[in-house]
């Protein structure tokens, strides 16, 4: 994602707003909160096929990017779409990647392979960023999975609502949340997450005025909501597992 990108053809401009949830100690939580605090290390693990996360930093946040391995069925995501990976070396200690042409623009991947994670130079629409990338599974959790209120506005070709990702990243609960009101950016990585019942409670960015989120897991439904926010929580419905969401078709073109 890195910067602002261009949407669907004929669909004009959105602005997405993603947060990447990952447990932290730095708040108490409720006994039966056991994903609450990240690995502080974590056995080699190579860049095989799987499902990935990778991050990058600036001084006010820290930002998100999805990745899929799977030989000729890799792909990247843009914020709006999945685009098919054309070139990819993949090996024990480095992994590159290419992406097919959309917009005008491609993404490109060089990095290393370290103990829990392979990081390197992300590069897309005029922009790099440094990420590092590391392997997001199912977790043991009901609630995991892709949840969804986001709606086209064909008036004012904008994509609006909101989407929720749960997953686990080393058995670590991971959540990933997105509101659309313009352009697409780059997913925004959370912080303090507390978990109580059925509700979990999480920090946007590292500013102390910065508004908080609370989503409440009802079965297949999702009540997210910010503090400064006025009016009844977002309502997500549950669209995929998590493997359905990683899995999507991606779009694109190879060799042109």
């Amino acid at each position: 994602m890195l910067s602002t990108r261009s949407g669907h053809q004929h669909m004009g401009l959105r602005l997405l707003f993603v947060v990447i949830l990952v447990a932290c100690a730095d708040r108490p939580r409720s006994s039966d909160d056991r994903n609450a605090n990240p690995p502080h290390s974590a056995a080699l693990e190579q860049p095989t096929s799987g499902n990935y996360l990778g991050t990058f930093h600036d001084s006010d946040a820290d930002y998100a990017e999805y990745l899929r391995l799977n030989g000729p069925s890799s792909a990247f995501y843009d914020g709006i779409r999945w685009v098919r990976i054309c070139e990819l070396t993949q090996n024990d200690r480095q992994i590159a990647f290419r992406t097919a042409p959309l917009f005008g623009g491609v993404f490109v991947f060089s990095g290393t392979v370290g103990r829990a994670e392979f990081r390197g130079p992300l590069t897309g629409f005029a922009r790099s960023e440094e990420v590092g990338f590391r392997r997001v599974d199912d977790g043991d959790s009901n609630a995991t999975g892709f949840y969804s209120d986001l709606r086209y506005v064909e008036e004012t070709g904008d994509n609006v609502g909101a989407e929720l990702l749960v997953a686990a990243i080393a058995g670590q609960r991971t959540v990933a949340l997105m509101i659309a009101e313009g352009s697409a950016g780059s997913p925004l990585i959370g912080f303090n997450q507390v978990k109580a019942a059925d509700t979990l409670r999480f920090e946007l960015w590292r500013s102390s005025e910065a508004p908080r989120a609370t989503a409440v897991f009802q079965d297949s439904i999702v009540f997210v909501s910010l503090t400064n926010e006025v009016g009844p929580a977002r309502r997500l419905r549950k669209e995929f597992s998590l493997s359905e969401f990683y899995d999507q078709t991606p779009t694109g073109e190879c060799g042109r």
